[in-house]
């Protein structure tokens, strides 16, 4: 019963394969080809129609608890790499990249999440005390790039290793002076989007 079931939300979902753009339209009728699946499936009329309902609230909902994001297909890397650029130029972290397959109910291959990083190192400018259970760990770092703007960036690290840095500024060792930064994109500011410090030292990095 499953494997036909699976077979008939494929078929339905594929009412909006060729459409570059999810439309009202076009997700009306595949709802209403999940829902003829759903059924056929000897699931409770109730539970198929408010399952489908649920989905469409959710399409036509605005606010800051539910984003419908497009649907995009492509053909090619170049079409991809293209789309990436776009979705991060409108502050999206990534892209969720689905082949042209059945759906699997759990992790697969088919399904990957893409998100690129770029490191850069940047000079210290200040360590910052994390507040409430982070009291006396150091938490943020105040960054500088080539261009002297600065920014704020959280810090990787184990609780021991974030306690003995925030000790060690008051040692004659003092502030690290650089800083590797990990991030995904600029924003329009021209300042790293999502910094998160990876690593951090004194003097100049031998590396």
């Amino acid at each position: 019963m499953f494997n036909n079931l699976s077979e008939k939300l494929d078929k339905a979902l594929h009412v909006l394969k060729g459409h570059g753009r999810i439309s009202e339209i076009n997700v009306a009728e595949t709802l209403k080809e999940v829902r003829r699946a759903l059924l056929d499936a000897d699931v409770n009329y109730k539970i198929a129609k408010e399952f489908t309902n649920r989905v469409k609230q959710a399409y036509w909902t605005n606010n800051d608890y539910v984003k419908i994001v497009k649907t995009d297909y492509c053909e090619s890397q170049d079409q991809l790499d293209a789309l990436y650029s776009e979705y991060m130029e409108q502050g999206y972290e990534g892209q969720m990249v689905r082949n042209d397959a059945t759906y699997d109910n759990k992790r697969s291959k088919n399904l990957l999440k893409r998100k690129e990083f770029k490191t850069e190192e940047f000079d210290v400018i200040q360590v910052l005390e994390g507040k409430g259970n982070w009291s006396g760990y150091a938490k943020r770092f105040v960054l500088r790039d080539k261009e002297g703007k600065d920014f704020g960036s959280g810090v990787r690290g184990q609780q021991a290793q974030l306690k003995e840095l925030w000790e060690m500024l008051n040692t004659a060792k003092g502030m690290p002076n650089w800083a590797t930064c990990r991030y995904f994109d600029l924003t329009p500011d021209g300042v790293p989007r999502f910094p998160v410090i990876i690593d951090y030292g004194y003097g100049t990095r031998q590396d």
